[in-house]
C-alpha cells in the first residue's frame, strides 16, 4: 500500500473535523445573517485568503485556464449551490435525523461514481466497509421514516448525488491543478455565482458578525484545501468510508458545546464506525509493511 495513502487519510480526517465545526458556526451565523449573504462572504473572503496564501507558500500560480478546467470549476460551483438549496429544502420537509441519514449514503455514491465514471479500481472490501459504517450511522441517528414527504426524500437524495458528483470533479482536477489554486478558483467562481442572490437579501454587519464571517471563510479555505490534498494523495474510493468520521466529530462537538451526554446507542454506533475504520487502517498499514 502506497504510504501517501496515509497522508490522504490524515487530511480526509482533518476535513471531517473541520466540516462540523464550520457547520455549527454556520448554524449560528444564519440566525443572524441572511443565508445567501453568509455563503457569499464565506467564498468571497475565502477567495481573498487563498489568493494571498498562494504567494505565502510561493506556489507560483498560473492564472491561465483551459476551457476544460473552466467548465469543471463552473460545474463544481453550480453543483454545490444546487445541492445546498436542495439540502435546505430537505431539512425543512424531512427532518434533521432523516435527512442526515440519507445524506450519509454519500460515500456509497462516491464509491460507485469513482469506479464507473473515472475508473478507479479498488477492492470491494471498501464497499463492505461503507455498509458497516452505514449501520453505525443508523444506530447513532435512528431515523424514523414515518409520514415523510417524498419531495423531501427526493431533495435529500438529489443533494447528496450532486455533492458526490462535486467530489468526483474535485478528484479529476487534483491531477492538473495545485491544491491552493483549486481553492482560489472554486471560491472566486462561487462568489460570482452567489453574488446576485446575496445582493437581494443584504444587511449591514456588526463587528461580531463580521468576525464570524472571517472565521467561517478561514475554516472554509482549510476545509476545501484539506479535501483537495487528501484526493491528491489517495484514491477517492479508499477515502470514502472515512467520511463517517464526520458523524463522530459532530457528536463530540455538539455534546461539548451543549453539555449533553450522548445516549448509549450513540456510543455503540460510534464504536462500530471507529473500530471498523481503525481495523481497515491497520490492515492497509500491515499490507504496506509486508
Amino acid at each position: 500500500m502506497n504510504k501517501n495513502y496515509f497522508i490522504g487519510i490524515g487530511f480526509k480526517l482533518l476535513n471531517c473535523l473541520i466540516f462540523p465545526t464550520m457547520s455549527l458556526l454556520m448554524v449560528v451565523s444564519v440566525s443572524l445573517v441572511p443565508i445567501m449573504q453568509v455563503f457569499f462572504l464565506q467564498v468571497f473572503l475565502g477567495a481573498i485568503f487563498s489568493f494571498l496564501f498562494l504567494f505565502v507558500i510561493d506556489a507560483q500560480p498560473s492564472f491561465s485556464m483551459s476551457r476544460r478546467d473552466l467548465f469543471l470549476y463552473l460545474g463544481r460551483s453550480i453543483t454545490n449551490l444546487l445541492a445546498m438549496k436542495l439540502w435546505i429544502f430537505a431539512l425543512t420537509t424531512t427532518g434533521m435525523n432523516e435527512a442526515t441519514a440519507l445524506g450519509y449514503t454519500g460515500p456509497l455514491w462516491v464509491f460507485l461514481m469513482a469506479r464507473y465514471i473515472i475508473g478507479e479500481k479498488f477492492g470491494f472490501s471498501i464497499l463492505g466497509l461503507i455498509f458497516i459504517n452505514i449501520i453505525g450511522m443508523l444506530i447513532i441517528i435512528q431515523p424514523k421514516y414515518v409520514d415523510l414527504h417524498w419531495q423531501g426524500i427526493a431533495a435529500s437524495l438529489g443533494a447528496i448525488l450532486l455533492w458526490s458528483l462535486y467530489e468526483i470533479i474535485c478528484k479529476i482536477q487534483t491531477s492538473t491543478q495545485h491544491y491552493m489554486q483549486q481553492t482560489f478558483y472554486f471560491m472566486a467562481i462561487s462568489a460570482i455565482i452567489v453574488a446576485p442572490f446575496a445582493y437581494n437579501s443584504w444587511k449591514s454587519l456588526n463587528i461580531q458578525e463580521s468576525n464570524m464571517m472571517i472565521v467561517l471563510a478561514l475554516l472554509a479555505v482549510a476545509n476545501i484545501t484539506a479535501i483537495f490534498i487528501a484526493y491528491s494523495h489517495a484514491p477517492i474510493t479508499l477515502l470514502s468510508p472515512f467520511s463517517y468520521a464526520r458523524l463522530i466529530f459532530t457528536v463530540i462537538l455538539t455534546s461539548s458545546l451543549y453539555n449533553i451526554i450522548p445516549a448509549p446507542h450513540t456510543f455503540i454506533g460510534a464504536a462500530v464506525i471507529f473500530l471498523s475504520n481503525g481495523y481497515f487502517i491497520y490492515k492497509i498499514n500491515k499490507k504496506s509493511l509486508n
